[in-house]
């Protein structure tokens, strides 16, 4: 396709690990990255790269993705919106928000950064809540139909010549709360019948998880639980790329997706809350990519 995002990174496919670029941002800047990891791939054989036949093949775009955990951000309304400003990401998963519906979204989020907000409050305690922001050059819609009774927002983007991304955001408050993860995972069915590139971010409050082998720790108190969540993830094709600390010596806030060989980069960033912030790089699926679907198969 010829139209282009200006907003999105461009990516060289011969160099699939870009640093991040950090030209656009102020040198005044108080976020500063903490630490990077490359993700790791599946496929260890190599090739060598296919000569360039033009600008089409020559260029993959990339998002640039933040998973951060709040704990309120109508007490940090300026911290967020400084973060945003200086490290411009496309999408923002938050959770913990602390939002009620008397909070007007105007109110917390500057129009003036360019992002569509949606939002979903948790009515019915203190805290919680959970929210994406999108940048509003891309086409963001919200898809109510796939949430369930629990913390989750879904939305689907479609992307100009590319195949629509489903972004969902998931907050689970305690380490052992099996009524929301219940419920999460009918949200994770009803996702999974009907698209197959999905992304996944927020905090599952799984301390205990040993993301290297992807299997509770010894120590954890609650391994059929930790199991049962391997065994949903893994039912709806999704993999959690985080592999560094988000708080203390615990990975709380992940990034999941459904095509983990298009993730460039995770980075670990300074949050604004008692949690660091996950930042991601990722392709996403160009339809010139793909093989020819069959009429029955997933968007």
């Amino acid at each position: 396709s010829n139209n282009s995002l200006p907003s999105l990174d461009s990516l060289e496919t011969s160099n699939s690990f870009a640093n991040l670029d950090t030209s656009n941002m102020s040198s005044d800047m108080s976020f500063t990255m903490a630490h990077t990891s490359t993700p790791k791939r599946h496929n260890t054989q190599q090739t060598k790269p296919k000569p360039h036949k033009g600008k089409k093949n020559n260029i993959r775009r990339s998002l640039k993705v933040h998973v951060i955990n709040c704990r309120s951000i109508v007490d940090k309304k300026l911290e967020f919106n400084n973060l945003v400003n200086s490290t411009k990401p496309d999408i923002v998963i938050g959770t913990e928000s602390w939002l009620k519906p008397k909070h007007h979204t105007s109110e917390i989020f500057e129009s003036g950064l360019g992002y569509s907000i949606f939002r979903r409050d948790c009515i019915k305690q203190v805290g919680g809540g959970v929210f994406i922001a999108v940048r509003n050059c891309i086409t963001a819609q919200e898809m109510p139909e796939l949430q369930s009774e629990c913390e989750d927002l879904w939305v689907k983007l479609d992307l100009v010549g590319n195949k629509s991304l489903i972004i969902g955001a998931y907050y689970k408050p305690h380490e052992l709360d099996t009524d929301s993860f219940t419920e999460f995972s009918k949200s994770l069915e009803k996702v999974s019948k009907k698209f197959s590139n999905v992304w996944v971010g927020g905090d599952l409050n799984l301390p205990k998880m040993d993301w290297n082998t992807t299997s509770p720790s010894p120590e954890c108190k609650h391994q059929a639980f930790y199991r049962q969540v391997i065994e949903t993830l893994n039912n709806s094709n999704l993999t959690q790329m985080v592999n560094l600390p988000t708080r203390e010596s615990n990975i709380l806030d992940l990034f999941l997706t459904t095509n983990p060989t298009l993730v460039n980069q995770v980075n670990i960033l300074p949050g604004i809350s008692d949690h660091n912030i996950v930042e991601t790089k990722s392709q996403y699926i160009r339809k010139d990519m793909l093989p020819k679907a069959s009429k029955n198969s997933p968007l």
